[in-house]
């Protein structure tokens, strides 16, 4: 379901967007930054496989939808789409 797949990537990008708000709002806090760090990566890698998931297709039984939605994904996290 290609409503379900961008509700994942909607859910990751607000995920990613409350934990830069969180990491600015303890900004002098040093215990802040290893958790951040370890918990960015980890959404981080979330959107790493929804791109994955596009480039096989399970993303969406839409093709173009998968391609634009893994070129988005991938160029955002600095990871080439194609080989």
């Amino acid at each position: 379901n290609p409503w379900r797949s961008l509700g994942y990537v909607l859910r990751d990008i607000l995920v990613i967007s409350s934990l830069v708000a969180i990491a600015v709002l303890f900004k002098n806090c040093s215990w802040v930054w290893p958790v951040y760090w370890v918990a960015q990566g980890t959404m981080f890698w979330a959107i790493f496989v929804l791109g994955h998931d596009c480039g096989h297709g399970s993303f969406s039984d839409i093709p173009n939808l998968n391609s634009i939605v893994g070129h988005i994904l991938h160029s955002a996290i600095l990871v080439p789409y194609h080989g």
